[in-house]
């Protein structure tokens, strides 16, 4: 945290994700301690979707206590059992519940 800032960075790896139920284009990693995003704010991202390098970005919605991964091409995230990675930084300005 940086005064009403809070700047995240994440590399979350082939072993720790998986991708199952109903593909979705989204996925969603919680913003931590009880924060919520006090305005929308986007930042691009690497992508290793089911061994696949691609690009997308992250999206951190207003009043939203939730990141949300995108690929950048719109399409769906692939099923994989330890085959899909994201990395990344955002820095969001933050307020309580």
């Amino acid at each position: 945290l940086v005064g009403m800032s809070m700047n995240l960075s994440f590399d979350l790896r082939l072993t720790t994700v998986t991708v199952s139920g109903g593909l979705t284009a989204a996925v969603q990693i919680k913003i931590p301690d009880g924060w919520f995003s006090a305005y929308s704010v986007r930042n691009d991202i690497h992508i290793l979707d089911n061994a696949v390098a691609t690009t997308g970005y992250i999206l951190a919605s207003a009043n939203s206590n939730l990141l949300t991964l995108f690929r950048t091409d719109g399409a769906n995230w692939t099923a994989s059992a330890g085959a899909t990675s994201v990395a990344g930084q955002i820095r969001i300005p933050i307020r309580t519940a």
